[in-house]
């Protein structure tokens, strides 16, 4: 009966598989529609490896990272204020926010 229980105990085992709807947190990161700072992102590790990982000569690079995720962390927190759902625009929606935006600046 023990042996009966180890058996069942080894074959009932599945490796884990995630959900077709979750995405891991590397597609999250490399897809543009769950992340509008790609770019930024992108730009950052590639200045840290043609630096040799050096920090200090990225300060510029992490600088427009940080500023495009508070930029769109803004936009959110606003539109689900609003009630706007989605809370982050599509990237289609994004190019039209910012165009707008660089107009008024203008």
């Amino acid at each position: 009966m023990l042996h009966e229980k180890l058996e069942m105990s080894t074959t009932s085992e599945r490796p884990l598989q995630r959900s077709p709807h979750r995405p891991t947190r590397l597609k999250k990161l490399s897809d543009t529609d769950v992340n509008p700072c790609k770019l930024e992102a992108d730009d950052s590790y590639k200045c840290l490896h043609q630096n040799n990982f050096n920090k200090r000569l990225c300060e510029d690079a992490f600088k427009n990272y940080r500023n495009c995720q508070q930029f769109w962390n803004k936009i959110q927190r606003d539109r689900r204020h609003q009630g706007i759902k989605p809370a982050l625009p599509p990237e289609k929606e994004r190019q039209e926010i910012i165009e707008r935006l660089q107009a008024e600046s203008s």
